[in-house]
């Protein structure tokens, strides 16, 4: 599964997202929060000072509902979750499934290149 994220998917996006939703009772997901999320990472990863050349390539993990549970609970409840990659043309949804809920909001799953890795420290080095 390969979508390209933007507003104008949006329909698109819906359909990927309820397909995997069905029967879900609790902590859906849309494609709003799909987009939403994309738009804080692209907010971080130009604060980190990484240029958008260098975001090809890049994986996260969005976990729209996340939320932590005390440790008295038994189990920990599903979410919907998506997985998100840059490609030259834009952000694509890869993935969308029904996992264990976390606390964390985004996380990036893919390594670095020694390339982005050499600009996040230049990045880091400027005042």
């Amino acid at each position: 599964m390969k979508t390209r994220i933007d507003s104008a998917n949006k329909e698109s996006l819906e359909k990927a997202i309820d397909a995997v939703q069905v029967g879900a009772k609790v902590r859906w997901a849309d494609a709003t929060d799909l987009l939403e999320a994309i738009v804080s990472i692209q907010n971080k990863l130009e604060m980190k000072g990484l240029p958008k050349k260098l975001w090809t390539g890049l994986r996260f993990r969005i976990n729209p509902n996340h939320q932590s549970f005390p440790g008295a609970y038994k189990y920990t409840p599903m979410a919907t979750l998506f997985t998100v990659e840059r490609f030259a043309s834009g952000w694509f949804l890869t993935y969308v499934g029904r996992d264990e809920c976390s606390n964390i909001y985004i996380k990036m799953i893919s390594t670095c290149t020694e390339e982005q890795n050499t600009a996040l420290l230049n990045a880091a080095k400027r005042f």
